[in-house]
């Protein structure tokens, strides 16, 4: 979506101008915030929107038929906005550019929430708030509509059109939000050790696995796994029709009456409550897990607390380490900007302790977290790349060229401007002296031109001439990367770090800035060195044991 309003925005000119002064002014409320040390100002602020309560009543029951409270309902409710709204790229920036141009704060947010900002000593234009809430209200029903209409039609043509899966399929486990093929994580064709699938395989058992691909026609069968259209698929055969027919009626006859009522809340989710309700009228055929990747995803669909009625666990793997660096001028830590405190998810993995420990202090509704003591590995390729055995393995943190970080890590950048070049030069100098490869591994998503920032792009294009500089392919997995190497130098605190310590191999954190604390929750225990002499005594060191 943001790509489409970008291309008409540069398509015509006077938007394009608009465009251009509305992101000089973001980021320069962005920078004003960051220089007086004040962005947790808009953490708070996003936090504080998490807990306002809304004061909702009359909950339609064939939507909402999970929670018999008013409050548990509410907190459903305030997921989809977190997710829509609060969490979202434009809020962030919109905070920034009228904190720059000190205009009256736009956004379309139920008054509840416009009170909330008001406190922040925003002021507000109430007119046009309700107008874009109004607007964005018809914009939910009409995309819920469309889908609902779409997932009727699906239904239809899988019973009178595609083919019906005749195996039964029992231990099966759906991995519900990623692409078999998208992330380069299955793929026959490339597909190397450290994958998703083989980490399920290795920590979950013996189970049928199954991914999600919009284009597969039914099921999907491949070597080791299996390829479905939807999470519901599996469950379309052993569907109860006339039950869900009668479902299907009486959520239209519930749409109707919301619509007259203008109770707003019932209609966010009546497309969600039709795929929940497939769930509910079906015998079986359902996972023993349904599993969800961990990415900033706050709002719970409601089909999975069907699912759970019916036997199935719900569960919430991240890709990386929960933690948070500390920020040295604030004597509390970061408040739950994120949005923890509104979580429904019932269980969710944590790497180590730390992690956990993180889970444990941001979650209200008190999950079970299953603690691995290890990590999940993500994506993998083959590849013919030779890492040399005296090398070090660099891993950094790089934003995209548009985003304007809320997070701990924003303060860090632009408290300390350098920080890029002082870490890779630092790094790179020490290692040159002591006759040891430098493999550094980028992020795939910020290497796109549009993404990159020019400096960090001159910078790296400088490193790629010096030699003893090694760019790895950014599909290659961390484990691959950190076993090949003598040890792995990270930026605190970046989850490849972890992995590399999982393996027994020397890790540390490395801040050139001095600006992270010794004892920060964050290091998961280990090592931060602050400047090149240290640094150097630690290359030495695991130079002569290696």
């Amino acid at each position: 979506m943001k790509n489409y309003i970008l291309k008409i925005i540069n398509f015509v000119p006077f938007f394009k101008k608009k465009y251009f002064h509305f992101l000089f002014h973001a980021r320069r409320g962005y920078h004003i915030l960051a220089r007086n040390k004040n962005l947790h100002f808009v953490r708070s602020t996003k936090y504080n929107l998490n807990k306002t309560t809304l004061n909702l009543s009359n909950f339609d029951k064939r939507i909402f038929q999970f929670y018999d409270s008013d409050l548990d309902n509410e907190k459903i409710v305030k997921q989809v906005i977190n997710q829509k709204l609060n969490s979202s790229y434009y809020i962030d920036i919109l905070y920034c550019y009228f904190f720059s141009t000190k205009k009256k704060f736009i956004f379309p947010f139920p008054s509840e929430m416009l009170d909330e900002i008001e406190k922040k000593d925003f002021k507000i234009n109430r007119f046009l708030s309700y107008l874009m809430w109004i607007f964005f209200i018809l914009l939910m029903v009409f995309h819920n509509l469309f889908h609902l209409i779409k997932l009727w039609l699906q239904i239809l043509k899988h019973f009178f059109i595609n083919k019906k899966i005749k195996k039964k399929l029992n231990n099966a486990v759906v991995f519900c939000n990623i692409d078999a093929e998208k992330e380069l994580l299955l793929s026959d064709t490339n597909k190397g050790k450290y994958n998703l699938l083989n980490w399920a395989k290795l920590n979950l058992g013996d189970y049928n696995y199954f991914f999600l691909d919009r284009k597969t026609q039914g099921l999907e069968e491949k070597n080791d796994y299996y390829i479905v259209k939807d999470h519901f698929t599996l469950i379309l055969n052993h569907l109860n029709v006339k039950k869900y027919f009668v479902k299907s009626l009486g959520l239209i006859v519930s749409i109707l009456k919301n619509v007259i009522l203008l109770r707003w809340w019932n209609l966010f989710l009546f497309k969600e409550a039709a795929i929940a309700n497939l769930y509910e009228c079906a015998d079986e055929g359902f996972a023993r897990k349904y599993i969800f990747i961990y990415v900033g995803n706050i709002f719970r669909p409601l089909w999975t607390y069907s699912a759970e009625k019916k036997g199935s666990k719900i569960e919430i793997v991240p890709l990386g380490v929960f933690n948070e660096i500390s920020i040295p001028y604030l004597k509390s830590s970061p408040p739950d900007w994120e949005g923890f405190c509104i979580m429904t998810w019932p269980i969710f993995y944590s790497w180590n302790e730390s992690s956990k420990e993180h889970l444990t202090q941001k979650t209200i509704n008190k999950p079970k977290i299953i603690l691995l003591n290890n990590h999940v590995y993500s994506k993998d390729i083959k590849t013919s790349d030779d890492i040399p055995k005296r090398s070090i393995t660099v891993f950094s943190h790089e934003e995209h060229r548009h985003v304007l970080s809320m997070s701990p890590v924003g303060d860090y950048q632009t408290q300390n401007k350098n920080w890029v070049k002082s870490f890779y030069n630092d790094i790179y100098e020490v290692l040159k002296k002591n006759g040891i490869t430098m493999v550094i591994k980028r992020k795939k998503n910020v290497t796109k031109k549009e993404l990159i920032i020019k400096k960090d792009t001159s910078l790296f294009n400088q490193l790629k001439t010096k030699k003893g500089v090694i760019f790895c392919n950014a599909d290659i997995s961390v484990d691959r990367l950190c076993q090949a190497s003598l040890g792995t130098i990270g930026f605190p605190f970046t989850s490849a770090a972890i992995v590399s310590n999982n393996y027994k191999k020397p890790t540390i954190f490395f801040d050139p800035c001095n600006w992270v604390g010794l004892d920060d929750p964050a290091s998961s225990g280990l090592k931060i060195i602050y400047n090149k002499d240290d640094l150097s005594e630690w290359i030495k060191k695991i130079s002569l044991n290696s």
